[in-house]
């Protein structure tokens, strides 16, 4: 890959280059989108603000056309489609299998992971995402998306790409943020039996943030020596004249869409006052039945399998909440985190849950005891770190 660039900040990168079929890199990763999308539905102050396929009710509801499905202020899925997602400040998860829950951990989570046939060719599509929630204004939301892509089974696209967005919005304005990784890394659980797992070894914020290479770390790598780190936004020409990259639609969402794989992943940031938020903000990643989908190793991702409701199931067999089952597979099975002062605390949490409570009872038992915390906003807003930064 030939990269050439200039870095400003650790999340503003300036690049020019090529990747892998030698077509050019976005000038710029840093983006803002300024479009009114659908009409302002309701009595509410603010309004909330429908998608423009959807049509205002007289009921102040944002409704989704025929054939499609879901919430009309936040996106209309195509019926054949199986959908997943976190929406809003209060992140509101919606499984694959339809099971709800209020996802409170404030930490980059492991969302899901998807197998697909690819339509064109048979070969195996696979995609890997993560939810880069934070504490804005008070409250835990999705402020980013990260997705790990290759083409399994195909010589020319050795690698496959890695597309990380973030963002905030402000009075309309939705800004954006881009990092892009030449590689596919396929990120295992970090548990505590981990040789380089070493929650005491803390990183400052200015390492920078990003994912790591080696599959056994604990905090996410950005390493000046390392060719795999994230830098310049990448995308990825699979052949046939398509493109996989990050875009930006008509109603405010990033958008990487993989239509021959049958994968849509979408990412609308939240507003850093919740007063001001007219567009439901929140990640979803949207499958179509007709490209096979499979699901590697559900239990350990926040969603799991249309067929298979395992978060509720689980939840009904601990005799707790979904909401609790969601924070327990959160830390139980914890995503690398970013070099941060949150990321830190959320690794050692995650950490301390693993390994201090010695059976799984006394985990269950650490939940019901402690989750408060993390469900009172007034608490939550003291690991505010975001309201009124830029990115």
């Amino acid at each position: 890959m030939l990269e050439l660039g200039l870095r400003f900040e650790p999340s503003i990168y300036v690049s020019f280059g090529t990747h892998q079929s030698a077509l050019p890199l976005r000038n710029i990763a840093c983006i803002m989108s300024t479009l009114t999308s659908g009409p302002l539905c309701g009595n509410a102050n603010p309004a909330t603000q429908c998608v423009l396929s959807a049509t205002c009710l007289l009921s102040g509801v944002c409704e989704c056309p025929a054939g499609y499905y879901g919430d009309g202020d936040y996106h209309c899925f195509p019926e054949a489609r199986s959908r997943t997602q976190v929406t809003g400040p209060g992140n509101k998860l919606l499984t694959l299998a339809n099971t709800s829950a209020d996802l409170l951990w404030p930490c980059r989570t492991r969302f899901t992971e998807v197998k697909t046939t690819r339509t064109s060719d048979g070969n195996t599509c696979h995609f890997q995402i993560f939810a880069l929630n934070k504490v804005i204004g008070g409250k835990v939301t999705s402020g980013g998306v990260e997705v790990h892509f290759q083409v399994e089974g195909d010589s020319t696209i050795p690698n496959g790409i890695g597309i990380r967005k973030e963002g905030i919005a402000d009075h309309g304005v939705f800004t954006f943020a881009e990092w892009g990784r030449d590689a596919f890394q396929l990120e295992e659980p970090v548990t505590e039996t981990d040789p380089n797992f070493a929650p005491d070894s803390l990183y400052t914020e200015n390492d920078g943030s990003g994912s790591g290479d080696s599959p056994s770390a604990t905090f996410i790598d950005d390493g000046e020596d390392d060719s795999d780190d994230w830098g310049a936004p990448e995308q990825l020409g699979i052949g046939s004249g398509q493109v996989v990259a990050a875009h930006l639609d008509n109603d405010n969402f990033a958008v990487v869409d993989v239509p021959d794989c049958g994968v849509g992943i979408r990412f609308r940031p939240p507003n850093a006052q919740a007063s001001q938020q007219t567009q439901t903000s929140g990640i979803s990643v949207s499958v179509d039945e007709r490209n096979t989908p499979a699901f590697p190793e559900v239990d350990t991702y926040l969603s799991e399998s249309p067929s298979s409701n395992s978060l509720a199931t689980q939840a009904s067999q601990n005799g707790q909440t979904t909401t609790l089952e969601a924070l327990h597979r959160a830390m139980m099975y914890d995503a690398k985190q970013p070099r941060t002062s949150l990321g830190e605390e959320c690794a050692k949490t995650s950490f301390t849950y693993r390994s201090s409570c010695s059976s799984h009872s006394d985990r269950l038992q650490a939940l019901a005891s402690c989750s408060f915390f993390l469900s009172d906003n007034n608490l939550v807003g003291c690991m505010d770190t975001e309201t009124g930064k830029s990115l």
